[in-house]
């Protein structure tokens, strides 16, 4: 019983820090929002569909991706493309201009961590499968990185994509914003996410004075009552889901993320 206690107040006690963390009122009250939906969708019943769908997609209430539990990740090392490939492979092309004019270097790809790199290709492997508009590839929007995340990418659009994705309601639906933090100076303007139960690409949208538009882009694990629990785990224990999950759940979506997978060297264990 006391431990039982205990756990319960350890987990009252996330709750409230991170329901009351905030000076903002606006804050508590959204997050208060985003518990309470989280929970309706966790009971929600499985035949459940998501609002405004096209014709013929399923509900993705309940659909969990492929090896979610599958603690190997960890035993995983990524293989990447080194810069000069980036730079000579056509493959890479539009990859290297943007990289180009992000001021991304050889140095500063090199200085990249394994899940920074993998949060990258991850991304840009995504937004060049995805189509907009007339067949457009979304990442020929892209003009400049300003930040890589292990599981996001902040960049820079062309103004035009924002009003293709909120024509394009055959491959995006409007989806929340509220828990997508930009910098200082920087108004959300909206957010869309495609339509797969599992490895949809989201898109958050926000302008500055000067009109520019930044995007946080990421790929979300699972929609409906599956997503709810990701951000609830993510609030309650500030961690992402690896990348190296969304890169496998690239290659069962037939992407290639553009690197590969090896295991790591065992240590040697010391003889008796």
């Amino acid at each position: 019983m006391a431990s039982r206690n205990i756990l319960a107040e350890k987990v009252g006690g996330r709750v409230a820090s991170f329901l009351f963390d905030s000076r903002s009122l606006e804050v508590v009250m959204h997050r208060l929002i985003l518990i309470s939906a989280a929970l309706i969708l966790i009971s929600a019943p499985a035949q459940a569909q998501e609002p405004f769908a096209p014709r013929g997609a399923k509900p993705c209430l309940f659909e969990l991706a492929p090896g979610l539990f599958d603690v190997r990740v960890a035993a995983l090392r990524a293989v990447f493309p080194d810069f000069a490939a980036l730079q000579s492979e056509p493959r890479w092309s539009a990859l290297n201009a943007v990289l180009q004019a992000s001021q991304i270097d050889a140095q500063a790809y090199a200085s990249l961590t394994d899940l920074q790199k993998a949060g990258l290709f991850n991304l840009v492997a995504k937004m060049h499968a995805q189509v907009v508009g007339a067949g457009q590839k979304v990442f020929d929007f892209v003009e400049r990185i300003t930040e890589i995340r292990d599981a996001r990418l902040f960049v820079i659009v062309r103004q035009e994509l924002l009003g293709l994705l909120r024509e394009s309601s055959q491959s995006f639906r409007p989806a929340p914003d509220v828990l997508h933090v930009f910098p200082a100076g920087w108004t959300r303007t909206g957010s869309f996410k495609t339509w797969e139960c599992v490895g949809n690409l989201e898109l958050t949208f926000a302008r500055n004075a000067e009109g520019v538009l930044l995007v946080d882009a990421d790929i979300d694990l699972h929609q409906g009552a599956a997503h709810a629990t990701d951000v609830m785990k993510h609030m309650f224990t500030g961690a992402d889901i690896h990348p190296y999950h969304i890169g496998r759940v690239l290659l069962l979506q037939g992407i290639d993320p553009g690197y590969g997978f090896a295991e790591k060297a065992k240590r040697p264990t010391r003889a008796a």
